[in-house]
């Protein structure tokens, strides 16, 4: 019986069905019921304010449909002392008119609660009580305590979401460090629709659920995953919440879910100003940058006496200028387009710009030692990629594309030398790009080239229909030999040698009788026989038909340069 009503009232658990001891076994049949827990609100008589699932206990009226009642309201004493500024003690009583609280100054009807002073008729409503008393409470599953709610507003760190908010904070008295909760983090939803959230820039198939933290030994599990909206990982916010779908290795920071578009969703550029933009990645593998730059068909040579030379050159190729001048990554000097770069053993060199080894067509500075392939001297200086859409991204000094927006970098390797399909013969599909994990795919992934594990949080291709993965970098495998070239670093995504044409033989007897082919290394060609340690396994080799010599490029240009 409460003071104000004429009713038994019954106490009721919101959390009692999952504390249930089948509840695990049962959990999808109680799930329905579970949600609508809570999902519960209802407004308390007392204090007028929202009761919901966070407060998990409360008291309601079997007789009356409309009278709901904290349960910390409703243990509210019958008495309170030192709140009256002069001194007196308060009662609990009901009054018939319309009166203010002398706290908070809210205007307050007829037959509500309130403590009086009969003395100087200093007047009290039972939502002020409680915050005076300390008595608002809420029972969060993030925290083994009860929280309460701090009576004033102040400035401080959410324990939640890590960022620093000025409101109404709740609070742990229990714990020696205390926790902190800013309330919009304390009620947030269970479980929510992101693209309900983000205005449907970001969308996902199932409700994300909120998780209390993220633990070190589940991020290393889960391949070190990505916020979906900001890009950025959870290593250093393991103890801060956010919301995930496990079925898909979907996972976003807390405000990332729940915020609005911003800056990092919203389109940076206007098409009308960049009117030449090209948009990455390129469709398949036929494309190129001098292909889109330059157009269409192939030459080849038409001497068909001797021996057949394999010489072929595109179309786009025979229109590349023979001098590039104030080039803005060499300015000093022209750029000499070279079909083989003069000096360097067997024609290959590493590009300045990209890194890769290349052995064609260059444009070259021997004064400065400067040598670039054909496909970077035309670089453009904007992209866009389906990577980080709706933005622009600028290259820099540094051989990546950036956003100016945010810190989202993209190597020029990745952006230019990965189509967005390619094809597998084992796969009747075209295999598509992915950059994170696939949706409704829980189990671990494996590359059906090198049939090493794949970490889905890097760009990768798929078919989606035969739920089959491989790495970028080993695509070009379909169409060379067989063989791949994946860097041994982590997160390598281009094939080492995809500049490399392989072919041709050199002949030189001071190192061996025989002539050597130019090939890519396979498994069985062992060790190299100059150092003796060394795999040959993907590498640029010269390897003798006649004998079983095999050499690695390296050792070979040694000797070479000593002999010369």
């Amino acid at each position: 019986m409460m003071f104000e009503h004429e009713h038994p009232l019954n106490l009721t658990n919101l959390w009692s069905e999952e504390e249930n001891e089948d509840y695990e076994e049962d959990k999808e049949e109680n799930e329905d019921e579970v949600d609508a827990k809570q999902d519960f609100r209802c407004l308390c008589s007392r204090c007028h304010e929202e009761i919901n699932w966070f407060h998990r206990y409360y008291y309601s009226c079997s007789t009356c449909s409309d009278f709901s009642i904290h349960k910390f309201c409703a243990e509210l004493p019958d008495r309170l002392e030192d709140i009256c500024e002069a001194g007196h003690t308060l009662g609990f009583c009901l009054v018939n008119y319309y009166w203010n609280c002398s706290i908070c100054n809210r205007f307050r009807k007829p037959r509500e609660l309130l403590y009086r002073c009969n003395l100087c008729d200093f007047k009290v409503d039972a939502n002020c009580a409680k915050k005076r008393l300390q008595k608002n409470i809420i029972y969060h599953p993030s925290h083994k305590h009860p929280l309460v709610r701090i009576p004033r507003q102040i400035l401080d760190e959410c324990d939640a979401c890590g960022k620093e908010h000025k409101g109404i904070f709740y609070h742990c008295p229990t714990c020696a460090s205390s926790y902190f909760i800013h309330s919009d983090c304390a009620f947030l939803p269970k479980k929510l629709q992101i693209q309900h959230t983000t205005n449907d820039i970001y969308s996902h198939i199932h409700p994300l659920t909120l998780a209390y933290s993220f633990p070190k030994t589940d991020i290393e599990s889960k391949r070190y995953p990505r916020c979906r909206v900001c890009r950025h990982g959870f290593s250093s916010s393991s103890h801060l919440w956010l919301y995930k779908c496990e079925k898909c290795r979907y996972y976003t920071h807390l405000d990332c879910a729940t915020s609005p578009a911003t800056d990092k969703m919203i389109k940076n550029y206007d098409d009308v100003e960049h009117p030449d933009l090209l948009h990455l990645p390129f469709p398949d593998p036929s494309y190129s940058l001098l292909k889109h730059l330059f157009f269409k068909e192939i030459y080849v040579c038409s001497n068909e006496e001797g021996e057949h030379c394999n010489f072929v050159l595109h179309e786009w190729c025979s229109r590349l200028p023979t001098e590039l001048k104030d080039h803005p990554r060499h300015p000093r000097h022209p750029l000499i387009l070279h079909s083989k770069v003069i000096g360097k053993f067997f024609g290959v060199f590493a590009c300045r710009l990209c890194g890769l080894n290349c052995n064609g067509f260059a444009y070259c500075c021997v004064e400065c030692d400067y040598y670039i392939d054909v496909n970077c001297a035309f670089l453009p200086k904007e992209i866009t990629h389906n990577s980080h859409p709706n933005h622009l991204l600028t290259f820099d000094s540094d051989s990546y594309f950036s956003c100016h927006s945010d810190d989202f970098v993209i190597h020029l390797r990745e952006a230019l030398l990965i189509p967005e399909t390619t094809t597998h013969k084992c796969d009747k599909h075209p295999m598509k790009l992915s950059y994170f994990p696939i949706e409704n795919h829980m189990s671990d992934y494996f590359c059906e080239i090198c049939e090493e594990d794949l970490n889905p949080e890097y760009t990768f291709y798929h078919c989606r229909e035969c739920m089959q993965s491989m790495h970028t970098a080993c695509a070009p495998s379909i169409l060379r030999y067989e063989t791949y070239a994946k860097d041994v670093e982590y997160g390598a995504y281009v094939h080492r040698y995809v500049n490399v044409k392989f072919g041709g033989t050199y002949n030189n007897i001071e190192v061996h009788p025989h002539p050597l082919s130019f090939v890519q290394g396979v498994e069985s060609d062992g060790l190299c026989h100059e150092d003796g340690w060394r795999s040959l396994h993907y590498e640029m080799i010269f390897k003798c038909l006649t004998c079983e010599f095999v050499i690695c490029y390296d050792c070979m240009k040694s000797l070479c340069e000593e002999k010369n």
